[in-house]
């Protein structure tokens, strides 16, 4: 059965880095990213899973009950533009720590695939960090990097050749026309 599911990261994508602090801590923090929802919008047929890292739970930063609120607000907030997120997969462990679902590790992309039956060989992910890419790499799924190029200096270029995608308009069309 065709899956029109596409992986997502939240913060930078979905939603604009809060520029004054490290985390959003609540909802009054929460900017939307119109850019990447007025390209989603076109494709209602596509449906989201988020897959994010929000390690202020662990360092005190970002209580639970806001990361929830938050997390409520943006699935209705995109609703009312005819957009489906699914489900979330969030990693709360500290960023020190060596998590097998915090990115770059694929714990978490794992889950979905398995929860969600996908072939991740055959979805993408959109991003905007390179651990984003170094995820979807371990992942073994493509990702649409929407982060700033000159981040990229860390990457080792094979996992660049063999993961980025810089066009999202393009791959969402391609995967709608795949036959996945």
């Amino acid at each position: 059965k065709k899956k029109n599911i596409i992986l997502i990261d939240r913060d930078g994508v979905i939603n604009k880095i809060n520029s004054n602090k490290r985390y959003i801590t609540c909802l009054e923090e929460l900017r939307m990213n119109f850019k990447v929802i007025s390209v989603l919008k076109k494709y209602p047929k596509i449906r989201l899973i988020c897959i994010s890292n929000q390690a202020g739970v662990s360092t005190k930063d970002v209580k639970i009950s806001n990361l929830d609120k938050i997390n409520k607000y943006i699935k209705s907030y995109l609703k009312t533009y005819n957009i489906i997120l699914l489900d979330y997969f969030i990693s709360t462990d500290h960023f020190h720590s060596k998590s097998f679902l915090r990115k770059p590790n694929p714990g978490n992309f794992l889950k979905a695939a398995e929860k969600y039956k996908l072939l991740l060989d055959k979805t993408f992910y959109i991003g905007d960090d390179p651990r984003d890419i170094l995820a979807s790499y371990n992942a073994n799924t493509k990702c649409i990097y929407l982060g700033s190029k000159h981040k990229l200096n860390t990457l080792k270029n094979t996992i660049i050749s063999d993961t980025v995608i810089y066009n999202l308009s393009k791959s969402i069309k391609r995967k709608l026309n795949s036959g996945y």
